[in-house]
C-alpha cells in the first residue's frame, strides 16, 4: 500500500465511510473521490489533502509520501506567489491619481489580515485545536480589526519616539512607555 489511491481507500474503509460521505465532508463530488481512488487524479490541492486527512482522522504523510506532500506544498506556495504578483501588478496599474490615505491602508491591511486568518484556519486543520468552522464571519472580522489596532498602536508608539514628531497628542499618549520599553 504505497500509493495515494490505496491509502485514501484504506483509511476511508477503516473509518467505515462511503465515497459519497467522504465527498460530502470535504466538499467535492463522489466522482472526484472515485478518481482519486482509481489513480485517475493524482495531484489534489493542499486544501483537499488537508480536508481528506481531517475527515479520515489521519495526517498528510499517512496518505502520501513526504516527497509528494512537499510537491503539493510547493505548488501551493507557487500559487500564492502568483496571486501576490497579480495583486502587485493590479496596484501598479491603478491610476496614480488615486489618493492612498490612512483609511485605504487600513482597509487593505484589515482585509489582508482577515484573509491570512482565513487561510491559516483552513490550511492548518490538522495542526490547530480549532478551525475556520469555529468562528463566525463577524468574529474573523473582529480578530482582523484587533490585529490592525495592535499594529496601528505600535506604529504610533514608535513614531512618537521620534524627536521630529510635532504631534503632541502622540507624544503624550506614549510618554509613559519611554520609561518602560518592553511594553
Amino acid at each position: 500500500m504505497d500509493t495515494l489511491k490505496e491509502k485514501i481507500k484504506y483509511y476511508r474503509e477503516k473509518k467505515n465511510i462511503s465515497k459519497s460521505e467522504l465527498a460530502r465532508q470535504i466538499g467535492v463530488s463522489p466522482a472526484y473521490i472515485t478518481k482519486l481512488e482509481n489513480g485517475d487524479k493524482t495531484n489534489p490541492s493542499l486544501e483537499i489533502v488537508l480536508k481528506i486527512t481531517k475527515a479520515l482522522d489521519c495526517v498528510p504523510m499517512d496518505i502520501m509520501p513526504f516527497e509528494d506532500f512537499e510537491k503539493v506544498l510547493n505548488m501551493t506556495l507557487n500559487e500564492s506567489k502568483y496571486y501576490n504578483d497579480l495583486a502587485a501588478n493590479m496596484l501598479n496599474a491603478a491610476p496614480k491619481t488615486k489618493t492612498i490615505n490612512e483609511n485605504t491602508i487600513k482597509h487593505w491591511f484589515h482585509e489582508d489580515i482577515k484573509a491570512l486568518i482565513e487561510e491559516t484556519l483552513t490550511a492548518n486543520i490538522n495542526l490547530l485545536r480549532y478551525d475556520r468552522n469555529d468562528f463566525s464571519d463577524s468574529e474573523i472580522d473582529e480578530i482582523g480589526y484587533f490585529v490592525y489596532l495592535a499594529y496601528n498602536t505600535k506604529i504610533n508608539e514608535i513614531l512618537s519616539r521620534h524627536s521630529s514628531s510635532d504631534n503632541e497628542y502622540d507624544k503624550a499618549l506614549f510618554k509613559n512607555n519611554e520609561n518602560n520599553p518592553s511594553t
